[in-house]
């Protein structure tokens, strides 16, 4: 995996709303630790509308698979899915739409 910023497009569904939402987005990675096994990476959503929903910027420990963009991506969707606005989870169906390659 190169040093340089990568830049993947995402899509899925937004479920805080009261009715889902089909919404995209982008992640980014931003920094490589290989000493710490870790990609500074962001991602963000929008809804078809143009409406910001939200977005993540963190460390995410991918270990050895630091050089593979597949693992750090894995982690990421991974995230996105399980993450939570309170006790709900706010995405799902997340998938890759382009691989920034």
């Amino acid at each position: 995996m190169s040093e340089q910023m990568k830049k993947f497009e995402i899509r899925g569904i937004y479920t805080y709303a009261e009715a889902p939402v089909r919404c995209h987005g982008e992640i980014g990675f931003i920094r490589f630790d290989h000493d710490r096994g870790t990609v500074y990476a962001s991602w963000n959503m929008i809804s078809e509308e143009g409406q910001e929903l939200g977005g993540v910027s963190r460390d995410y420990f991918v270990g050895e698979n630091i050089s593979k963009d597949e693992a750090v991506l894995e982690r990421i969707l991974m995230h996105i899915e399980n993450y939570r606005i309170g006790r709900r989870r706010a995405y799902k169906h997340i998938e890759l739409v382009y691989d920034g390659r």
